[in-house]
Parts: C-alpha cells; structure tokens; sequence
C-alpha cells in the first residue's frame, strides 16, 4: 500500500516554505582574515530536533543546489535523508586556501591551518549553536573534491559521509584510500561522481579511484562511483547534488518493498513490529537522530501484517502512522489492509472511524466504504447511504453514478436512490446540473 504524493503538491508546498539562512563568519587566525559561512536550517526546524549536518566548500556554486536537494531529500513527505542542517563555507583565495601540492600529494602550511580551521573552529561553532549529532557530511566539487579527502586521512575523521565530484588523482591516493581508519561504530561512506565530458584527466582519476578503492576492500568503507554520460564539468553538479545524496543516504531511506517473499526473508524470524523498529532505531543510531518512521517503513508495517493475516496487530501500524501524521487518516490505511487480509467487519468499522474522526475526508474515504458495502458486506442499502453521503459531501458526479449502479444491481434500493436523486434535481444550483441528474434518474426508473 503505498503513500503517493504528486511531484505538483511537493514543490508547491517547498516553494512557499520560508526558508531560514543564516550568514555569519569566522576569524581565520593564520592570515588573519575572515572567511564568509552560510547556514542553512529547514523550514520546520526545532532546537528540540537533533539535527544531521553536510558542510560544503565551494559554496558559490555548491550551496544553493545542495539546499535544494537537501531540502526535498529530508522533507518529512519523502524522508530520503536524516533531518539536516547545510554549512557553506566560502573561500577567500579559493587554491591558497586549500594549499594542494598537486605534485606530491601534501597540504602546505595553508591548506593543513584551513583544514584545522574547518576542524577545530568551524564544526563547534556549529555544535555549540544548533542541536546536531556528531554525524557528519562533506562535498566538494573539482578541486576541492580533493581537499576534502584530506579529511580521510586523520586517525578518526571527522566526516563519516563524503560527496566527491569531478576527481582529481593525487600521487598518495592509494595509500590514503587504503588506510582509511572507518570502524563499525563510525563506518566511512564514499560517492564521487565523474563525468564523461569532464576533462580527460579528471575522467581517468575517477576510474583510477574506482580501482584504487575496489582494491582496498575495508569492511565499514562504502563506496560508490557515479559516472554520468552526458555532463560536463560544471552540469555534473545539478545531476549529481541529488543523486550523490540519495545514494550517501541510501541506508537511511526504507524504501517500500512490494515483493511479499522477500519481506518475509528480510523480517526472518521477528515480529513485523521487531523487525521495522530495529531498522529505524539503526537508521537513528547511525545518524545520531531521534528515531522516527516514515512513510515507507509503516506502508512496510502494515503490508507485513497483510502478509501474516494478522488483524489483531494491524494496530501497531496504525499507531505508528498515527504519531506520523498526528491525525485520524491512519484509520483509512488500516481499513485498506484488514480488507485485503478478509477482515471486512472490521474494516468496515476503520472507515467508519476515519469518517467521524477525520476533519477532511475526500473522494476515496467515501468510495471505499461505499465499495465494501457493495461488494464484501452485501448490504446495498448502507452502501446507498454513504453514496448519498459523498455526493453532499463532496458535490462529486462520481457518487452520482455509485447510486446509479446500487440501484440497478438491487431493486430494493430503486425506491430510496430515486427520491435522492429526484431531490438533488430540486436543489440543483443550475439547469445543466438538473439535466444531468435527471438522465442519470431516466436510468432507473
């Protein structure tokens, strides 16, 4: 059972979000300068809510499409990343800053002070001002794709996530790859995204990588290699801001599994409940992040209770899409899977409860209880009732039809269906509206 959401309400509802930057600064004590930071909070922030964080360079061009994708990415509708928190931090003198030796492989004095800077002044900064976890992400693009690899060599890095675009080889990079210090309690995760009509050089690295870091097989470092055909240098960053997102957060993201036998494999021998509690309570220990179900994990919830036949349960997924939505739609879910398991009585008595609970019911919450009665409950009478109900409700032609069909199916309710449409006519608000309902009625008389 899934949970739909049309790309038009989304973007609508992010568009007409306020967003919240804030633009701050800090002292870099080696030149004595400072450097421009922007921070980036979502629109539902809360300093209740621990927060996840990706740190950026090259934030004149990174920083905007990095808050975009991190702002669908984590909106609670689609929840394909923990709740995060975006920090851009600006270059002044943008290859001095880094200080790469690109013939030896080593930061200079400016790169390895700029890297304590991020390290050492930056990151509490941000730690001391917003509730964050100590889970962390970087990206960079080009040559600052490079700068932040410097990051993997320390004995504990302070990045656990990595978002790498347009490679550059270094003359280390395997004995940096290889020595990467992850561990199962702060596990490494590596994308780097290479582009086809990138410079040649910055193409081969990126396959060089791919050999390097196949190589190396470490246990807790994941790695992926994203390779796009037709971008180049500069358009690989819309294309791969998302998609390198996605698939850094892959395990973050339960996505809905439609195949029954391979969710009973993958729940073994636990209950339904067990199983998707301890799947989002190691999302929530990876991450540092309170532990939440989203969409997919209940529609998996509730598909495992379909799966067992088990009505009697149905309700901790009901209870779990309840503390998601905050309202009585999750009655509606429930009566959808009590009838696919048979259980129509109680099913019956779901719709009804979403009906008198929920404050807006809409087209489907009436259709479904008016098909159960029709077809599993066989009582044609209460499923003209509800038809009656949605057609008033919801002034929907649709429901129109429903009376049209109950009524021809059962000559019982020709009677009743023919003074509800014979009133409707009387009330109708135009004369088209009462030619149409009366040809519907001409059917049934």
């Amino acid at each position: 059972m899934k949970h739909i959401i049309t790309l038009v309400s989304l973007f609508l509802s992010l568009s007409s979000s306020s967003q919240s930057i804030v633009e701050d600064s800090i002292y870099f004590e080696h030149n004595n300068s400072f450097r421009k930071i922007k921070i980036w909070l979502p629109e539902d922030y809360l300093p209740s809510t621990t927060y996840q964080t990706i740190y950026c360079l090259d934030s004149d061009l990174l920083f905007n499409p990095l808050v975009s994708s991190a702002e669908i990415y984590s909106y609670p509708d689609i929840a394909k990343m923990p709740p995060t928190i975006v920090v851009g931090l600006y270059f002044d003198e943008r290859n001095n800053d880094m200080g790469i030796n690109w013939e030896t492989g080593v930061l200079n004095s400016d790169g390895l002070q700029f890297k304590k800077l991020i390290a050492d002044q930056l990151i509490p900064k941000i730690e001391s001002d917003y509730n964050v976890s100590s889970y962390r992400s970087i990206v960079g693009h080009s040559n600052s794709s490079s700068y932040i690899q410097f990051f993997l060599k320390d004995s504990i890095p302070v990045f656990q996530g990595y978002l790498s675009m347009s490679e550059y080889e270094l003359p280390k990079d395997e004995a940096l790859f290889c020595s990467i210090q992850a561990s199962e309690s702060r596990p490494i995760d590596f994308v780097y995204v290479t582009a086809k009509k990138d410079a040649e050089y910055r193409v081969k690295s990126g396959f060089r990588h791919e050999t390097i870091l196949d190589s190396c097989s470490q246990e807790h470092l994941k790695s992926t290699h994203l390779v796009f055909d037709n971008a180049d240098h500069i358009s690989m960053v819309p294309q791969g801001m998302p998609l390198g997102l996605e698939t850094l957060y892959a395990d973050f993201s339960s996505a809905y599994i439609e195949d029954d036998q391979l969710l009973l494999k993958m729940k073994g021998e636990k209950s339904p409940l067990e199983y998707m509690d301890d799947l989002v309570h190691a999302r929530a220990s990876k991450y540092g992040i309170q532990a939440n179900y989203s969409f997919d994990d209940v529609n998996n919830l509730y598909q495992l209770y379909v799966i067992a036949k088990d009505s009697i349960n149905m309700s901790h997924a009901t209870s779990k899409y309840a503390e998601l939505f905050k309202d009585s739609s999750e009655y509606f879910y429930e009566a959808q899977s009590l009838e696919m398991i048979g259980a129509y009585h109680s099913a019956e008595q779901s719709y009804l409860k979403h009906l008198s609970y929920y404050s807006s019911p809409g087209e489907w919450s009436y259709k479904r209880i008016v098909w159960l009665y029709m077809g599993k409950l066989k009582q044609p009478k209460k499923a003209l009732e509800w038809a009656s109900q949605g057609y008033v409700e919801l002034d929907n032609t649709d429901f129109i039809d429903l009376i049209v069909k109950i009524a021809l199916k059962n000559e019982q309710c020709k009677k009743n269906a023919q003074s509800m449409l014979k009133n409707y006519i009387k009330n109708a608000s135009t004369e088209e509206r009462k030619e149409f309902l009366n040809s519907k009625r001409n059917l049934i008389n």
